[in-house]
């Protein structure tokens, strides 16, 4: 991961050669049961540390936002014609995250997500009750007077705004705050992207205070904690989040797409499945 990162991120030969040889020693240091994004957080903090760039992914974060843009009309007309606006927003929010540092033009962008999108509905349509909780999750979001939604990675970040739409048509007198990340941290999103985006058209947006590639609650603020602890409703997006949140003790709805065996097996999936996880 180290090496990869590195040469994503600008560094030279000799700064990977540094990068890998400075990992070798912080590795015996590492509980072998901290969770990846905290594994991740300490191997980029040392990335960034060595090339002197506090925010090595910003352009491509930026591209990742402008292409989800392009394509946000387009969708914006499949939710409003959808029979169910809601389930057509948690199928595009848990779809966006396709968009990574690969995505090159919206014509592409518009194919890949419609073909994920049928996909999508496939299986969602084989799924269980357990693994797609949509049912319980309308519930939720039709009685919450306080929502949680903790977002993920730039570019589905966009589509994330559907589902802060269609949250909001179904109860009006919510109030929805959005969490990102405290500072940059690979792709994942900031308050420079949500406010770029346009988010806060939506929802407000408050940090977590977290540094890492996920949400870690140890590391997190006393705010976020307060607001974390006390909303009716907490929305967790992507497997960075769910990774950190999957323990804390409250429940929790989990929007993301199973991209590994262990993850897949915790939610009792397989790897592809489109999830929405109620933890109670």
């Amino acid at each position: 991961m180290g090496l990869a990162e590195s040469r994503l991120e600008g560094a030279s030969q000799q700064e990977q050669k540094h990068v890998i040889d400075r990992i070798a020693l912080l590795i015996p240091e590492l509980p072998e049961t901290a969770p990846p994004p905290e594994m991740a957080l300490t191997v980029h903090t040392l990335i960034r540390e060595i090339i002197k760039n506090p925010d090595p992914y910003k352009e491509i974060k930026k591209r990742c936002n402008d292409e989800a843009l392009k394509v946000f009309p387009f969708f914006k007309k499949q939710i409003e014609e959808s029979d169910d606006p809601l389930l057509k927003a948690v199928e595009l929010s848990i779809a966006g995250n396709i968009i990574d540092y690969g995505a090159n033009s919206d014509l592409d962008l518009l194919k890949e997500m419609d073909l994920l999108l049928q996909q999508e509905e496939n299986r969602i349509a084989e799924e269980s009750d357990e693994l797609f909780a949509f049912p319980a999750f309308r519930d939720a979001a039709e009685k919450g007077k306080t929502i949680l939604i903790v977002g993920d990675n730039a570019g589905e970040i966009v589509f994330d705004r559907f589902l802060i739409q269609a949250i909001r048509a179904l109860n009006t007198h919510a109030s929805i705050l959005y969490a990102v990340r405290d500072k940059p941290i690979i792709n994942d999103i900031t308050m420079e992207d949500a406010l770029y985006v346009g988010i806060d058209k939506d929802a407000e947006i408050i940090s977590s205070g977290c540094p890492a590639p996920g949400t870690i609650l140890p590391y997190c603020s006393a705010e976020f904690l307060q607001i974390f602890r006390a909303a009716d409703m907490v929305i967790s997006k992507g497997q960075g989040n769910y990774e950190g949140l999957s323990d804390a003790d409250r429940e929790i709805f989990f929007l993301l797409r199973a991209k590994c065996t262990v993850i897949a097996r915790e939610v009792g999936g397989t790897i592809g499945d489109f999830v929405l996880y109620q933890k109670k």
